[in-house]
């Protein structure tokens, strides 16, 4: 997606994730990244995990995809 999600909802609140409970959030250089847990999952709805991220130097969102199984190497807080 061109910009997931629209700037308008994060506003300057780039923590949304954490503070509501509905993923996780990690800074990387320039990037943060947003793990999505759903909670409703599974057919005929999206798998459980998604991940999207942010650019700061391009001002950009991405959507990587979604998944079923967090990678077992992914450690949760």
């Amino acid at each position: 997606m061109e910009d997931w999600p629209p700037c308008a909802l994060l506003g300057d609140d780039f923590n949304w994730a954490g503070k509501t409970g509905t993923g996780f959030v990690a800074d990387h250089g320039d990037e943060t990244l947003y793990l999505i847990d759903r909670d409703w999952f599974g057919w005929p709805d999206p798998p459980q995990w998604s991940l999207a991220s942010y650019d700061r130097r391009q001002d950009r969102y991405y959507f990587w995809g979604d998944f079923n199984e967090r990678p077992s190497a992914w450690r949760l807080p």
